[in-house]
């Protein structure tokens, strides 16, 4: 596992993980209210991830966790 910060050529799997997540915050009555294209969106994560603002955790490539440092 690598731990580093997200570049623009990680925003495809970014936004394939955030996605999933918030499919499964469906199902989840304890989850935050997130929706896709409002919060989070494509473009907001980008802004973040050009203001490296975003950590990921990978494995084999893929990733697999992320966060948002302040």
């Amino acid at each position: 596992m690598q731990i580093r910060t997200a570049t623009v050529q990680d925003l495809s799997q970014i936004c394939a993980f955030y996605k999933q997540v918030c499919l499964d915050q469906k199902t989840d009555d304890y989850s935050p209210d997130w929706h896709w294209g409002v919060y989070p969106s494509e473009e907001g994560l980008k802004q973040q991830i050009n203001n490296a603002t975003v950590i990921i955790a990978t494995d084999n490539d893929k990733v697999i966790e992320l966060c948002r440092s302040c």
